[in-house]
């Protein structure tokens, strides 16, 4: 979570673009899919692994990856895990409180410089809940609807969220979280679910993203496996010591 002075705060909050919620989905017990439109949208460079933020306190913002930006229409929707019951947390209360009609803004539209889209024949991606949006974002570039781009992998999700990321996520694997961060991911990975996607590995770009320690342990075994260095790019959203910040 960034946090800022006040006065800093309100300049970014100030400068971002202004939206409205037009939808809210819930597919799941703790996933949220929620819709937005603005002229603000409009005309705006998107592309997948840009991200954005929501101001949720006086001088603290949370990002969130967009899923999709239209910027014909001027709509974009972003979808967010809920990480607790009482759903408590600062970004947490303001996702739990939006509902058609309110409005949020954008704060920033931007990939970070070591995590950007590079279209490539074959893209294979390992996260955990905290990426469906990000994945979603990638399933929808136009280059992939197209078929001129496979991007194949799996998502690791709680109990009860398999079918409601299965929507989001069309075309990936869907694994069942345990008591270990990334172990179902490791399982498959390294079991028979995996092994179409670790054909052509060296000739094959990679996107790692979620837990911190998860991503060390797949980019180890990928690598193990035939994967080159360069074509694997990691985005760590949370860690063992920090509460989960990214969607």
């Amino acid at each position: 979570m960034a946090i800022y002075p006040k006065l800093v705060a309100d300049v970014v909050e100030k400068i971002g673009r202004a939206t409205t919620v037009t939808e809210v989905i819930d597919p799941s017990p703790t996933l949220r899919l929620i819709r937005f439109a603005s002229p603000a949208l409009i005309g705006v460079p998107w592309e997948p692994c840009q991200v954005t933020a929501f101001r949720v306190g006086k001088g603290q913002f949370r990002h969130y990856t967009p899923s999709r930006l239209d910027a014909e229409a001027g709509t974009g929707e972003i979808q967010v895990v809920f990480h607790s019951a009482a759903r408590s947390a600062p970004g947490e209360r303001l996702l739990e409180r939006l509902e058609p009609g309110a409005r949020v803004t954008w704060c920033g539209l931007e990939a970070p410089r070591a995590f950007r889209w590079a279209p490539h024949p074959r893209i294979l991606v390992l996260g955990d809940a905290t990426t469906l949006g990000l994945w979603r974002s990638f399933l929808e570039h136009p280059a992939v609807v197209l078929g001129q781009i496979s991007v194949v992998g799996a998502v690791e999700v709680a109990p009860g969220d398999e079918a409601g990321a299965a929507s989001i996520v069309p075309g990936l694997s869907v694994v069942t979280a345990d008591a270990i961060p990334g172990a179902a991911l490791d399982a498959w990975l390294g079991g028979p679910g995996g092994l179409d996607s670790l054909q052509m590995l060296a000739e094959t770009n990679v996107y790692l993203a979620g837990h911190g320690r998860s991503l060390q342990r797949l980019r180890a075994q990928l690598l193990a496996r035939g994967a080159q260095r360069g074509r694997i790019r990691t985005h760590v959203y949370w860690t063992d010591h920090a509460k989960r910040v990214r969607s």
